[in-house]
């Protein structure tokens, strides 16, 4: 036993501690976990880039949809059909968004039910509200501001509709 210490030994014995203690730094060197919040507005926006509506309305926090509903002429709580027709959104429809590419969550004035989540949103770094239903993260999306901590006049689907 003594053998396996003796100097002439010493090397292979080296070379393993070496090799494991850089297997234990390159696991322990990973990115940190996502925060909830910032996968429900990534999965959010992959739903807006993949065109499917569906997912998009899921998405919204209640007072986002019930505004959107408002501002369509629907009834307060319509069908994703409705939604879908008035909006005119149809399978292969599109349009260009520069999301989320660095969104990052913005641990002031976060909390088990709110979070704020950082990122460009039509050009620009926005605050983008996230309300927390039951298990899941929602965009309140018309309360989305200025990242630079402007007033923000949130988010209008209506092109060319002052809020």
């Amino acid at each position: 036993m003594l053998r396996a210490f003796a100097p002439g030994n010493m090397r292979p014995m080296r070379r393993v501690v070496i090799v494991i203690g850089l297997c234990v730094a390159a696991v322990g060197c990973g990115p940190p976990p996502k925060d909830p919040a910032v996968v429900a507005y990534e999965q959010f926006v992959a739903a807006l880039r993949g065109r499917d509506p569906l997912r998009v309305w899921q998405g919204l926090a209640p007072d986002s949809q019930a505004r959107l509903a408002e501002l369509l002429g629907l009834p307060k709580a319509p069908s994703v059909e409705a939604v879908q027709a008035r909006l005119g959104v149809r399978p292969g429809w599109g349009f260009e968004l520069d999301l989320p590419q660095q969104a990052r969550l913005d641990p002031a004035g976060s909390d088990e039910l709110r979070r704020v989540v950082v990122g460009p949103l039509a050009g620009a770094p926005r605050r983008i509200p996230m309300i927390r239903v039951g298990d899941t993260w929602r965009v309140d999306l018309f309360a989305a501001a200025p990242a630079s901590g402007g007033t923000g006049q949130g988010i209008d689907p209506r092109p060319g509709t002052p809020r």
